[in-house]
């Protein structure tokens, strides 16, 4: 050993933490090591009896941190079914609050940690008097208990305990390796409010941008960047097109309102004919595309059969019947990846022609 002592583990977690305690399955202390009362019950010790509640929980899976007394506490099960409860007080020698504990207790900010599962493993006062509980109740709370939104929004919502809507602008870290976040939360000020109303404006914007306003579909902007992208990857793609047989009757025998909904049914049943990965556009008129990505020669017909089955109907429109007919082509990727959409129009004419022939 070089003539230096061997390091003693049990000194080592003694001097770190006020306790450490492995309790078993019927709730009894086996092992303890530093200041955790003197018998074998956790009764024995005032803190932990107080957390018999989550201690028992911890028994059964699940971990937990909470504060009792000044002493914050956490348990981890362990593979045997026992479980390992350490008790520590967020003091340093001086008595004196560590700074760290101090600064997260204080700052006019709220903060917590959430675990991999997002459950909160930690909350401070200020967050917890902003959402109308206390730290006791949040600790072990799903986080989307009280935030809405995704936090990377550039305004998160938050429900209070008491079912209060409110808006803070959220920080978060993650330590690489780490599954365990920190959240910085601090409530929203007029004008972070505008700026988040702004961002969500042009977002709202971008989008209708790159939909069609009738059915709600992608439009010819947003599938040419689809087609795009099933392009340049090298995962094999299909691309179906579709338009109506003698939609210009439709629309001078019964009027453009009527043919409007005609085209707005067509685009329901495209989508429940398809994948919900599948990109379904209405590039304009009475033309639909259907982009297939991540489709085998296989999958590529079968969902181009759907189609066809699904887009052959009859609507009753105010008393009106209407025989709704579609043409429709494909092509896949695995022949003619650069003029698929070529290819796809091709093939959709040399269908409407063999129709008219039959």
């Amino acid at each position: 050993m070089d003539g230096r002592e061997a390091l003693d583990p049990t000194r080592l977690l003694t001097s770190l933490f006020r306790s450490v305690v492995i309790i078993d399955r019927s709730g009894q202390v086996v092992e303890s090591y530093g200041s955790c009362g003197d018998g074998p019950s956790l009764s024995a010790d005032p803190v932990l009896a107080r957390a018999w509640e989550p201690i028992r929980a911890c028994l059964d899976g699940t971990p937990f941190e909470r504060e009792f007394d000044g002493c914050r506490i956490r348990g981890v099960p362990l593979e045997d079914g026992r479980v390992a409860v350490v008790t520590w007080k967020p003091l340093a020698t001086d008595s004196k609050p560590c700074e760290f504990d101090f600064l997260v207790n204080h700052i006019r900010q709220g903060a917590w940690r959430t675990d991999g599962s997002g459950k909160i493993l930690f909350a401070n006062h200020y967050l917890a008097s902003w959402l109308d509980t206390s730290p006791e109740d949040m600790i072990g709370e799903p986080a989307s208990r009280y935030m809405l939104d995704p936090v990377e929004s550039p305004e998160v919502r938050f429900r209070t305990a008491g079912g209060a809507e409110k808006r803070a602008v959220v920080s978060h870290f993650r330590a690489p390796g780490q599954v365990e976040r920190v959240d910085l939360i601090s409530e929203s000020t007029p004008e972070q409010a505008i700026r988040a109303d702004l961002v969500e404006e042009v977002r709202r914007m971008a989008q209708l941008a790159r939909t069609d306003p009738l059915t709600g579909l992608a439009n010819r902007i947003e599938f040419q960047d689809g087609l795009r992208h099933a392009k340049e990857s090298d995962a094999p793609f299909a691309l179906i097109l579709t338009d109506l047989d003698d939609f210009k009757t439709i629309n001078d025998t019964f009027g453009h309102v009527v043919g409007d909904r005609v085209l707005v049914e067509v685009a329901q049943r495209l989508r429940a004919a398809v994948r919900d990965s599948d990109l379904v556009a209405r590039l304009g008129g009475d033309e639909f595309a259907v982009l297939v990505p991540r489709a085998d020669l296989a999958r590529a017909h079968e969902v181009f059969e759907r189609v066809i089955d699904r887009l052959q109907f009859q609507m009753n429109v105010d008393g009106h019947e209407i025989d709704v007919v579609v043409s429709a082509g494909y092509a896949h990727s695995i022949d003619h990846r650069d003029d698929i959409l070529e290819v796809a129009d091709q093939e959709m004419y040399r269908y409407k022609r063999l129709k008219k022939q039959a």
